[in-house]
């Protein structure tokens, strides 16, 4: 007759040691939501320029874009304008990556968002050199928004526009990256037009992919991952002359400009991901 008691005894204990999740009180749960409200611009609230959502910039304010998966959305910052970070709330479901378009001395930086499926929702900070921008992410089955930018005040853009003050030493450019060849597989095909900025050549470490482009490159053509759904955002940086991508990929292209000018080159990885040399190498 011991046995329910003691079990009930560490129910009990159980229930006592589980963690309580604090809750706002109704008050401050209304004053919340109230203030999130009252500070969402939606896309009812931006000019049309095109497909393009530009939205009026304002400090504190919550921008409310709309994607859709099989979809990228194009979130595109101030031309000379400085990206620093973007944090996203749910980095599981949505696929956020950076790219950039333009050309030295008037780049303009692009946030790229892809959710993967409808009826989804998370936030966004992106911090810049010149401001924070907040943005209220929701995924659904219907229409999307093909691309979001802003204007800014004059008095703003005034400010920003003028030049920074020289540096106390001029910074080193970023050195490439080093590598050990017998650690790398090589095994990639590069194909597609013949631009000035076409890769020198494409390979992995087993964790990273390493794009090899021209000395000297002028123009840094955004990169995409071709996945079995189509386009898909990627995180990526320049280092040196190399794009490196934070993850293996089967297909990727870098395509810059549009219509009839438009040129585009495909890297191509011609072994599986998933193999892995017997030697206990890397990916092959």
């Amino acid at each position: 007759m011991t046995r329910p008691l003691l079990l009930s005894a560490c129910i009990a204990t159980l229930m006592l040691a589980a963690p309580v999740l604090a809750q706002p009180s109704p008050k401050d749960a209304s004053s919340i939501s109230a203030s999130n409200e009252a500070a969402t611009r939606g896309p009812a609230d931006a000019a049309l320029v095109g497909a393009l959502h530009e939205f009026a910039y304002e400090r504190g304010a919550l921008y409310a874009v709309q994607a859709s998966p099989q979809r990228i959305t194009d979130i595109a910052l101030e031309p000379g304008e400085t990206l620093l970070s973007v944090s996203a709330g749910d980095t599981t479901r949505w696929i956020v990556g950076d790219a950039q378009s333009g050309v030295a001395g008037n780049i303009q930086s692009h946030i790229l968002v892809k959710p993967n499926a409808a009826n989804l929702s998370t936030n966004l900070v992106i911090m810049t050199d010149r401001r924070v921008y907040h943005v209220d992410l929701k995924s659904t089955s219907g229409a999307a928004m093909a691309a979001v930018a802003w204007r800014y005040p004059v008095a703003m853009t005034l400010a920003t526009s003028q030049p920074p003050a020289p540096p106390p030493a001029a910074a080193a450019p970023a050195p490439s990256p080093v590598f050990t060849p017998e650690t790398l597989n090589l095994r990639y095909r590069i194909d597609g037009d013949k631009p000035d900025w076409r890769p020198l050549s494409a390979f992995d470490d087993g964790k990273q992919v390493y794009i090899e482009m021209p000395d000297n490159l002028i123009e840094a053509p955004p990169l995409h991952v071709i996945g079995d759904e189509g386009l898909e955002a990627v995180n990526y940086r320049i280092r040196g002359k190399y794009y490196i991508v934070d993850r293996l990929f089967k297909k990727a292209e870098l395509r810059l400009g549009s219509g009839w000018t438009q040129k585009k080159v495909v890297i191509i990885r011609q072994t599986p991901i998933a193999a892995v040399n017997t030697d206990g190498g890397p990916n092959g």
